[in-house]
């Protein structure tokens, strides 16, 4: 292993692992709901590609938010664990499945509304933790 992933706290990666497969659940129910939208005709399908983007910021929230709580270093440590799986599961469907891994295709966007989405739950977290401390 890389000196990097030893050197994180213990539980970083179970949690980082466990935030990403609730970003990846949500992401996969994202993308169900958008093609059911689509496929309606309620959403035109010029809106594929701001609903995959805004999919993937939900998701990593909702991931993110899990690997903050979760934390016990603190929410951008826990945050970006769990970004980084997350983008790196999803690099590796998308490559597995076809061509969805080229940068002309979008990838660029989607791993900048996956780390949006982790930042805005680490930040997030931050403020909604300072007014939780018990005084002494």
């Amino acid at each position: 292993m890389s000196k990097i992933v030893l050197s994180l706290p213990g539980g970083m990666i179970k949690t980082g692992v466990s935030g990403a497969f609730i970003s990846l659940v949500c992401y996969v129910l994202l993308q169900f709901l958008s093609a059911f939208l689509i496929c309606r005709e309620i959403a035109g399908e010029e809106m594929i590609y701001p609903m995959v983007c805004l999919s993937a910021g939900i998701s990593a929230f909702a991931g993110c938010w899990y690997g903050t709580v979760c934390s016990k270093t603190g929410g951008v440590l826990g945050a970006a664990t769990v970004v980084i799986v997350f983008l790196a599961l999803t690099l590796a469907i998308g490559l597995l499945c076809g061509k969805i891994g080229a940068v002309g295709n979008g990838l660029v966007g989607v791993g900048v509304s996956m780390s949006v989405g982790g930042l805005a739950a680490a930040l997030f977290s931050a403020v909604k933790g300072k007014g939780t401390g018990v005084k002494r």
